[in-house]
Parts: C-alpha cells; sequence; structure tokens
C-alpha cells in the first residue's frame, strides 16, 4: 500500500511558514540571478562571433565595461536599501495604526517582495558579471568583454528602475488603511471558500454511516509540540485513513493553540490497531508554529478585522469611518459563510467510505462571537454602532440563519 511520503509532509509543513516569510522570493530571484549568469556567460562562451555581430547590443571595451558594471550594481544595492528601508518604515507604520498582526499582510505583498527580489537580482547578476570581465582581462592578452552579459545587466538595470517607480507608488498605497481592510477582507472571504469547498469536505449530515463511534478504547492522537495550528494536510490523512480502513475524528482546527501531549484528534476502534509509526505519520500532516496564518484559518481574517476596528475606535485613533469599514468586511465574509457552510463535515475516500470528520460547525455561535466583541467597542460610538446595527439587520434579513443575532 501507498504510503505518505515523509518528504511531502516536510515539504507541506513549510508551506504555511514560506507564505508569509519575506525572503522566499527575493532568494528566488537570487538564485535565478546566478543562474541566468552561467547562462549568458555560456552562450558568450561559445557564441561569441555572432554576439559581437549583433548589431542592437551596446559594444564596449573592457574598461567601459567594468566601470558600467561598478556603477550598476553600487546603484541597484543602494535602491535595493532604500527600498527596505521604505518597507520597514511601513511595517513600522502598520505596527502602531492598525496592528502588530496585520504585519503578515504585508510580508507576504508579492509587489514589495518581487521589487526587493528584482534588486538583489539586479546586483548578484551585475557583480558575477564583473568578476567574468576582470578574470578575461587577466587571462589574456586582447580578451573579449561578454557582450551578451553585459546588455542582460542594462537590461536588468532598465527594469529595476521602473520597478523602483512602481514601488515608490505602491508603498503608500499599501499601507492605506482602506487598503489593508480591503485585503484582509478580501483574503478572509477566499480562506472561507477555500476551506469549505476546496478541502474536500461535503455536507453528510443525513448520511447514516457518518456517526463516528466514541468510548474509551479509541486512539488518541497526541501532537508532540506546542503552538498554533498553522496547516492540516487532510489529503495525506485521508490516505492513511484508508489504508488502515479506519475512520478519524478531528476535534481541533487551523488557529487552534495546542499544547505538547494535547490531543487534537482520535481514532475509531477498529480490529487493526494503528501503528506508533502511522500516529507520527498523522502527527506530521500538522504544520505547528508560534503565529496564527491565515491558510485555513477564516476566522483568524475576522479577528484581524476586530482589531483593526478596536484601534480605530481607540481615543488615540478616533476614526469610526475605518471601524465602518471592518464592520461592512465582515458583513461580507458573513455573507459568504452563509453560502458555504456544512454544518457537519466529512471527507470521503475513493470509494465513497467516510474517513475523516469534524466537529459540527454551528454558524450562530461562530457568529455571536465575533458579534460580541464588535457591540462592546461600536455601541457607545455615534458613527460606527448604529452601522452595526443595520449591518446586522441586513445580515439577518437575508440569510435566516442569522435570525436571532443580537442586535443591542
Amino acid at each position: 500500500m501507498k504510503l505518505v511520503s515523509p518528504i511531502k509532509q516536510t515539504l507541506l509543513k513549510k508551506f504555511a511558514e514560506i507564505k508569509t516569510n519575506y525572503w522566499a522570493i527575493p532568494g528566488a530571484f537570487v538564485v535565478g540571478a546566478v543562474l541566468l549568469h552561467l547562462l549568458t556567460f555560456f552562450l558568450d562562451s561559445h557564441f561569441k562571433d555572432t554576439i559581437q555581430n549583433f548589431s542592437l547590443f551596446l559594444h564596449v571595451n573592457h574598461d567601459s565595461a567594468r566601470s558600467l558594471l561598478s556603477t550598476l550594481s553600487t546603484s541597484s544595492m543602494t535602491v535595493a536599501g532604500v527600498s527596505f528601508s521604505m518597507t520597514l518604515l511601513s511595517f513600522v507604520h502598520a505596527s502602531s495604526q492598525i496592528g502588530p498582526r496585520s504585519l503578515s499582510g504585508f510580508l507576504d505583498d508579492r509587489g514589495s517582495q518581487m521589487t526587493l527580489g528584482l534588486f538583489l537580482g539586479t546586483f548578484i547578476y551585475t557583480v558575477f558579471t564583473l568578476s567574468s570581465v576582470q578574470g578575461a582581462m587577466q587571462g589574456s592578452d586582447a580578451p573579449t568583454p561578454p557582450l551578451l552579459a553585459i546588455n542582460v545587466s542594462l537590461v536588468l538595470s532598465l527594469i529595476s528602475t521602473l520597478a523602483f517607480v512602481y514601488f515608490i507608488h505602491h508603498v503608500p498605497a499599501m499601507i492605506r488603511m482602506t487598503s489593508v481592510v480591503d485585503r484582509v477582507g478580501r483574503k478572509t472571504q477566499d480562506e472561507i471558500i477555500n476551506y469549505f469547498c476546496h478541502e474536500g469536505f461535503c455536507d453528510n449530515e443525513k448520511k447514516s454511516d457518518v456517526a463516528f463511534i466514541e468510548n474509551q478504547s479509541n486512539t488518541q492522537i497526541k501532537l508532540k509540540a506546542q503552538g498554533y495550528i498553522q496547516f492540516i494536510n487532510y489529503s495525506d490523512i485521508l490516505s492513511i485513513m484508508k489504508n488502515s480502513n479506519s475512520k478519524i475524528r478531528i476535534f481541533k482546527t487551523a488557529g487552534d493553540f495546542i499544547t505538547k501531549g494535547q490531543s487534537w484528534a482520535e481514532i475509531e476502534d477498529h480490529s487493526s490497531k494503528l501503528s506508533e509509526d502511522d500516529c507520527d505519520r498523522i502527527n506530521g500532516c500538522l504544520a505547528v508554529g508560534s503565529q496564527k496564518s491565515m491558510i485555513q484559518d477564516y476566522r483568524f481574517g475576522l479577528l484581524l478585522l476586530t482589531e483593526i476596528l478596536a484601534r480605530a475606535l481607540s481615543p488615540g485613533v478616533n476614526d469610526p469611518f475605518t471601524a465602518k469599514e471592518c464592520i461592512d468586511q465582515i458583513k461580507a465574509a458573513f455573507y459568504v459563510l452563509a453560502d458555504h457552510y456544512h454544518t457537519a463535515q466529512t471527507m470521503d475516500d475513493s470509494e465513497g467510505t467516510p474517513r475523516i470528520s469534524l466537529s459540527a460547525f454551528d454558524i450562530r455561535k461562530f457568529a455571536d462571537s465575533i458579534m460580541d466583541p464588535l457591540h462592546h467597542y461600536c455601541d457607545d460610538d455615534p458613527i460606527a454602532g448604529p452601522h452595526l446595527k443595520r449591518s446586522i439587520e441586513e445580515l439577518v434579513e437575508k440569510h435566516s440563519v442569522f435570525e436571532g443575532l443580537a442586535i443591542k
């Protein structure tokens, strides 16, 4: 029987960390710059005559090439430092005005990551090309400069200049409060759809064979680490359950904090017990870290919007219009949730047999847990308070599942 690859488990566990790391894309650009240098160096070495006869290329001698590449490498690193400083300033602004937990939205911003990566890649490429020029000068009395590599350096510098202009526009737009609220709101809606529609779960509430038999002999799956659950690889868990002909109930979800040795799932008692290696592989399907992530955790997005709202209504900020935008985004997220949620969720294998079941989702209870803090912050505000009341009334009117939602 096919077992879950430990390498695949490790890669999936690192996926959640890479998604929120700032270095991943810039690092990829640096590696790409090295590979591009090797490619152009190979072409310059093997197609020297063809490249020299190409009229569109800039033709320079060794002294001019060395001076040009030195200028390009120095300027690209200087611009990279300026860009990184602007990014740090935006982080400080976001931390003080919006909230430190909203920094993940800035860390995984593709525009700033690609801009910094392009600057670093251009610097690495021009430095490597400069070393090639100096090496060629020392190796022959009349060496030929690597024209292709020099012209590629010019093209990369031109692209970096355009990227810097884009970055100057992008950073102020990125730290605007409206943009932050909109980005968190849209990401929350996407995660709701991904979780309920794309994870493979279905609403099998009416099927008779879904019931999970609970008894004291069930195998408890206990985690050997501590932290927030950032990602659960349901597909690999399903594969393990199918191979062992068993069923698992998962009563923790992404975003929950779990301590070392705490049970997060249990396997229904059956004739063929799972081995300790199977339990270790199931534990390996979890990514656990020191902070929450929005991957699989739409609740975290709603909590971020609540935090932004709380800061906006604080005496030091006093920005009720941002609070109204947060309420609108939370309302929109509840619209999406009401359209896609499942009361009881299971995951079936390829033969249609239920293998994974989650705890029943009570949308009313969940809505109350989000709305109660909003009432605490908004009720005394003459602008945000009435807007929250109207939003709840519209929510109840459109979706009957929210009927009876508290309007204070």
